[in-house]
């Protein structure tokens, strides 16, 4: 049988715009894989409002995923364990597919101990952009132009097929399970539509209802939770793509373009949804600050600060 490919599950628990599945599918058998790293959630910036979130997204997957034959491993422990794991039991893999990730220190960390893994086992670390994030940026002259250049890119299609390597996937645990195992306090937070589906269905409810008075009510807490996208969440956990919801709001203002140059009247939606369209690049502009300086996590960048 052919060799299989392994997809790391990351920050992107999606099928559409997702290059790496798309490319793994292609070459062959895919091994799916999430790893719930209690390195992570055991630290102040992992909780339960995320757990519930990410549980709830995997789920959304797997049934997803279901029709295609194949299922996401979830594996609660590190990386590069649950990687030595697969490499041992199913003799070894030749590839490991994976996006970019733009974190914290503990990431960056636990992304050289895999780089350092990959190397020792002779298996290829493909890692595909994820956002309008630039690694090893030598200067930001020019950096606009180039978020613009990789946001108006083709989307990948989900991938119509999947041949699973036939390595078994174990079962995502119940959420109260899982987080006693990770070590992460309940907390009672309202229950929040997860998933791909979901972030599409709000993306659509911001560009064509919830919208229009955005860029007038986005920071009031009476007005915001209606008038913003709600789609944070949606791309903290890749349920959707930056590239997606940059064209879908792109295609949406050259629509109330021809409707104003028609006659028609857009209300407010023209200045809203422009406003909300730059701040898509600011996220990414603040994104390449801390993978440009990532001693920012640490140290003020105004050092009359510390």
């Amino acid at each position: 049988m052919q060799a299989a490919t392994v997809v790391w599950l990351k920050r992107d628990l999606r099928l559409h715009d997702h290059r790496p599945l798309f490319q793994a599918a292609q070459e062959g058998p895919v091994h799916l894989l999430y790893v719930f790293e209690p390195s992570l959630w055991s630290t102040e910036e992992y909780a339960w409002r995320q757990l519930a979130f990410v549980h709830a997204s995997l789920e959304a997957l797997q049934n997803e995923l279901r029709p295609l034959g194949v299922q996401v491993d979830v594996v609660v422990g590190e990386v590069v364990e649950a990687l030595a794991q697969l490499h041992a039991y199913h003799g070894g893999f030749p590839r490991l597919r994976s996006h970019q990730e733009t974190g914290n220190d503990r990431t960056y960390a636990r992304d050289l101990v895999v780089a350092a893994w990959c190397r020792a086992q002779g298996v290829e670390w493909i890692e595909d952009a994820q956002d309008g994030v630039i690694r090893r940026l030598g200067s930001r002259d020019g950096w606009a132009a180039r978020w613009q250049q990789r946001m108006n890119a083709p989307l990948t299609d989900a991938p119509p097929r999947i041949v699973d390597a036939g390595w078994g996937a174990r079962r995502l645990p119940p959420l109260a399970q899982l987080a006693e195992c990770l070590g992460v306090p309940y907390r009672p937070v309202p229950e929040r539509p997860a998933g791909e589906a979901a972030a599409q269905a709000e993306l659509d409810s911001f560009l064509r209802r919830r919208g229009e008075h955005y860029s007038k009510e986005m920071s009031s807490p009476r007005t915001a939770p209606e008038a913003c996208s709600r789609l944070s969440k949606h791309l903290a956990w890749g349920t959707i793509s930056m590239r997606q919801v940059h064209q879908r709001t792109r295609d949406r203002i050259e629509d109330l373009r021809w409707q104003r140059k028609h006659g028609e009247s857009t209300g407010g939606w023209g200045r809203s949804l422009r406003s909300f369209h730059s701040r898509l690049h600011w996220r990414c502009h603040f994104m390449q600050k801390l993978e440009d300086e990532p001693e920012l996590e640490f140290h003020a960048l105004s050092h009359a600060l510390e």
